[in-house]
């Protein structure tokens, strides 16, 4: 089983709060726009990050997380 920053969920985030960016989203949550688009859809990822990512998003992290069961 893995946890990772859901794409789909980040970017439904973004939709709602019209940010139409993924460097718009980088700078609301001071972060680089490579740290942003590297944790969405991976297993690597810092609680710090997507907690600045939730807060910039308006919402709390555990909402853009999926965890993925091994197969």
């Amino acid at each position: 089983m893995r946890m990772i920053v859901d794409e789909y969920k980040v970017k439904h985030r973004m939709l709602v709060q019209g940010i139409d960016h993924i460097t718009t989203l980088a700078r609301l949550a001071d972060l680089n726009p490579k740290t942003v688009a590297g944790v969405m859809g991976s297993g690597k990822w810092q609680a710090e990050t997507v907690s600045k990512i939730a807060t910039a998003l308006r919402c709390s992290p555990l909402e853009l997380i999926t965890v993925e069961e091994d197969c």
